[in-house]
């Protein structure tokens, strides 16, 4: 059995290095692409390209203690679940 999970683990963690490392037909689909789109030349100079929009203020990301005070009310929350899932589900003794 042990030889059996290592095989086992072995495929999956080999396998998708192999098949990400073989080289694909992608490459060259994805050149010839950008070889038909460059034929057309620039479609449009770039100062014709809109400036982008302002970035976020760094005040309307999540904070450390926002971040703190959340996982604590999710903690509370699943032991809460968990005390009441213990007390309505009430497993059986070995005399029952």
């Amino acid at each position: 059995m042990t030889r059996l999970t290592v095989l086992l683990l072995a495929v999956a963690l080999v396998l998708p290095g192999a098949a990400l490392a073989a080289p694909t037909r992608d490459n060259d689909a994805a050149l010839a692409t950008e070889r038909y789109y460059s034929s057309y030349g620039d479609a449009e100079p770039l100062s014709a390209v809109p400036a982008p929009a302002p970035a976020a203020s760094a005040d309307a990301r999540p904070t450390w203690l926002g971040a703190i005070m959340l996982g604590l009310g999710l903690a509370l929350v699943a032991g809460g679940l968990g005390v009441y899932a213990g007390r309505v589900v009430r497993p059986r003794g070995a005399g029952a």
